[in-house]
């Protein structure tokens, strides 16, 4: 190669790898500048909040089936498909039960043992490809049809893993079971493509219920303990997404300082907002927070600018009446309720002269259960336009 050609060649790598960083660049900035802002303001907190104010009035309760093969001790996870309801105990039973739409039980899935097709601890699990993958133990993923049927058992193989999600090209997404960085992104193949946050002290690095947060759209969100950004999950990285703006009462961590803190790092927080669930569907957010030691919540509207911000304590509930009803997972667009029939039935019981139109309606369904039966579910819309 003579000089002229050498240096034409040279200029051209030169001029090729400065346009790829450029691409790069604005292709971040765009990243960066498109991140949504789920504004916290305090200055509209409602003193009252009725729930009927916000409930579209068509909502649904499913009791789910109690049979001595189906009893449910604590729920961890709920995920639902066209004809299924997928209900995880990882606390009591260590099981999963299948739920037909109705609140029928049909069967489980796997069973605890160590013949083939049964696991040890089930963790966590996703719904892909019209299968059922299990995180076992925290290294094995076991895969079944919907009917049970057991399929594959592939062994995680440098690594363990406390929770998982799926992106849509195959890959698998975990929060690490051991001081490695919080969150790995694989391959089909379970080889780690990337990895993000680093491991700092076991209090800040603790796990939280949900840290993968399935959208409306498919897209799967990701966050972290006492930090206030969403991140979305793309097939080989993460992009920051949201942010949850707290104003003045957000608590900003030092990294350096949280290394040496532990769990006094806690005293520090407590009179900052820290978000504690957060879940979305197809046209609502729904946020949990505690502010000095008080949880609150905000509801708002991803299809207009509306939002209702209230303190627990100042929330009236005249819909369920339960006031330990909590939020278990979404679908399409509706949130998903968990009552436990024992509260259920003694907030019927205890509520007096209510003027709500839901009372009735409620106290019959109420009547149908015992104290001890499976939770309810119940499918809610909400409706920020009042």
């Amino acid at each position: 190669m003579n000089y002229n050609n050498f240096l034409l060649s040279f200029v051209l790598k030169r001029s090729f790898i400065l346009f790829c960083w450029v691409v790069l660049f604005f292709s971040c900035s765009k990243e960066k500048t498109s991140l949504e802002t789920i504004h916290v303001d305090f200055g509209k907190s409602l003193d009252k909040a009725y729930l009927s104010d916000f409930i579209d009035p068509d909502f649904q309760l499913i009791a789910l089936e109690t049979t001595p093969k189906s009893l449910i001790g604590r729920i961890s996870k709920v995920v639902t498909t066209e004809d299924y309801i997928f209900v995880l105990d990882s606390y009591s039973t260590n099981s999963l039960f299948v739920f037909d739409k109705t609140g029928k039980f049909l069967w489980k899935i796997g069973k605890e043992g160590d013949g083939p097709g049964e696991y040890h601890k089930l963790l966590d699990f996703i719904i892909a490809d019209d299968k059922v993958e299990i995180l076992d133990n925290g290294y094995f993923i076991k895969t079944y049809k919907f009917d049970g049927e057991f399929v594959n058992n592939k062994k995680l193989p440098e690594f363990s893993a406390i929770k998982m999600a799926k992106n849509k090209k195959g890959g698998f997404v975990f929060i690490s079971g051991k001081r490695l960085d919080n969150l790995l992104l694989t391959n089909k193949n379970l080889k780690i493509e990337n990895s993000y946050f680093p491991f700092v002290n076991p209090y800040l690095d603790k796990m939280i219920i949900n840290p993968f947060i399935q959208t409306g759209n498919g897209s799967i969100l990701y966050r972290r303990f006492l930090n206030d950004t969403l991140y979305q999950i793309l097939e080989d990285r993460i992009i920051p997404v949201k942010h949850i703006d707290y104003a003045n009462k957000a608590f900003h961590i030092d990294i350096e300082k949280a290394k040496n803190l532990g769990e006094k790092i806690k005293t520090e927080f407590y009179d900052y907002c820290t978000t504690r669930f957060y879940y979305e569907n197809k046209t609502h957010e729904y946020l949990v927070f505690l502010y000095k030691g008080e949880p609150w919540i905000h509801l708002s509207s991803k299809q207009r600018n509306a939002s209702k911000l209230y303190k627990y304590s100042n929330r009236i509930n005249d819909v369920f009446f339960d006031n330990t009803a909590y939020v278990v997972g979404t679908e399409d667009d509706q949130f998903i309720y968990l009552l436990q029939p024992s509260s259920f039935k003694e907030s019927l019981d205890t509520t007096k002269d209510s003027d709500s139109p839901y009372f009735d309606k409620m106290t019959a369904f109420a009547k149908k259960l015992d104290n001890t039966d499976n939770p309810v579910l119940m499918f809610v819309k909400f409706d920020l336009t009042q």
